[in-house]
């Protein structure tokens, strides 16, 4: 995500990534897009596109946000040193247990 709000081209794995999670938690199409728009690269109707291919939102799959040990292999693994990491499986299962942190 800092990358992304650096404006730095991301690869399609990181972009996916961004994308399935960003709809696993909500947000809507929009939001995701708006993301997109300082990067190099960026394509509004390629993006929406994308967007709506990743998330189903044509009527297609709608895809899951990758795993941890699918983005460890990927490269897109930051949780060197974080002890939560150690505990979950999946980026969203680590989402949820630092949101019932912060409520707590």
């Amino acid at each position: 995500m800092h990358d992304l709000e650096d404006g730095l081209n991301l690869s399609h794995p990181a972009r996916f990534a961004i994308v399935t999670f960003l709809n696993s938690v909500g947000k809507s199409e929009d939001e995701i897009i708006a993301l997109f728009k300082r990067v190099r690269d960026f394509d509004e109707s390629k993006t929406r596109y994308q967007v709506r291919h990743i998330t189903g939102a044509d009527g297609g799959t709608k895809y899951s946000a990758p795993s941890c040990a699918t983005m460890r292999t990927n490269g897109l693994c930051i949780s060197a040193g974080n002890k939560l990491c150690e505990k979950v499986a999946h980026p969203l299962g680590y989402f949820s247990a630092k949101t019932r942190r912060r409520q707590n």
